[in-house]
């Protein structure tokens, strides 16, 4: 049965690891919530993120889904993966290198709950486009309504600091706030990059190849993305190109695409291709639009769960001529 899903809810995360004996420790889950599973390589590659392809088969009662893995530093692959039903659900990974025995071939079972809570997202399903594609409904049919506004820096703003006394997370109170007003979608960037100051939140800089040093910035963005789901909130998230897009050739943009399904695609989520697309930043590559083509194919073939895909368009160029 293809993953397109007819169930109720989302799940909860764990941050649980399997070794190099080929078996996994057994976890258990909410549906529609993230289940995070760690495996450890034996192996040293020189360079993780483009050498080593790994991939993790869930099957559950009546579907089977195929979840990338992503690099998370050092030795450790990490998978996401959310259960759109409930019941009894095995796994088994595949790794390009199949001497790795710490990446292929390990094994292990997910037990999957109905959701106890009381948050729509998690109740209803993630978020998709219906049927006639002209308007968004949770996965059960139930509609939905997109109400939100932009947070572009959120990625980069304070987590466990902030500017008003008392307040001990700006990024926090804010989507507080924003959740006691009624929204259901919380809109940023996921870029790099951009401030400076002893106060800013780690950042990446994945145009250059993603490397050791970018997993502080990309464990800074993991938590964000948690609160948003922990908070109920879908996470309408952009790609922030500027400038760098005609510079990359398609075999990087597809390995950013895959990557970028792997680590955030089992959240609540809305992927938008670029802050703008239309070349007002990047200027008029002959070939901007395939690039961008290139990077939505790779995200939406990694995306099992088949998230809303769309994108961010400014023509500022033709604004400011007008």
């Amino acid at each position: 049965m293809e993953a397109r899903y007819t169930s109720v809810s989302l799940a909860v995360l764990l941050m649980l690891s399997c070794g190099q004996r080929g078996f996994c420790a057994g976890y258990s889950v909410e549906w529609w919530r993230s289940v995070e599973i760690s495996f450890t390589g034996p192996k040293q590659y020189a360079n993780p993120f483009a050498d080593v392809v790994v991939d993790a088969t869930f099957v559950g009662p009546h579907m089977k889904i195929l979840r990338p893995a992503f690099w998370d530093g050092e030795v450790t692959w990490k998978v996401r993966f959310a259960a759109p039903e409930t019941g009894a659900w095995s796994f088994a990974t595949t790794c390009s290198d199949v001497s790795d025995t710490g990446l292929h071939g390990q094994r292990g079972q997910v037990n999957v709950t109905p959701y106890q809570g009381h948050l729509a997202i998690y109740q209803h399903g993630f978020v998709t486009v219906s049927p006639n594609r002209r308007y968004f409904t949770y996965a059960d049919g139930t509609p939905f309504l997109y109400l939100g506004d932009t947070h572009w820096e959120a990625m980069h703003e304070r987590f466990l600091i902030s500017n008003p006394a008392g307040c001990p997370s700006q990024f926090k109170a804010e989507v507080d706030k924003r959740v006691s007003q009624g929204f259901t979608v919380y809109q940023s960037e996921w870029m790099a990059g951009g401030q400076d100051g002893p106060n800013q939140e780690p950042i990446y800089f994945w145009e250059l190849g993603i490397s050791e040093g970018d997993m502080p910035g990309f464990h800074n963005v993991d938590r964000k993305f948690q609160y948003l789901a922990d908070s109920g909130l879908v996470i309408a998230n952009a790609l922030n190109w500027r400038g760098v897009i005609p510079g990359l050739d398609g075999g990087y943009l597809r390995r950013v695409g895959r990557y970028w399904a792997a680590r955030y695609g089992a959240y609540p989520v809305l992927w938008t291709m670029g802050q703008e697309t239309d070349g007002s930043y990047d200027g008029d590559a002959p070939d901007l639009d395939a690039k961008w083509q290139t990077i939505a194919e790779a995200l939406s073939r990694d995306d099992a769960y088949h998230h809303p895909l769309s994108a961010h368009t400014c023509n500022a160029v033709a604004a400011s001529a007008s």
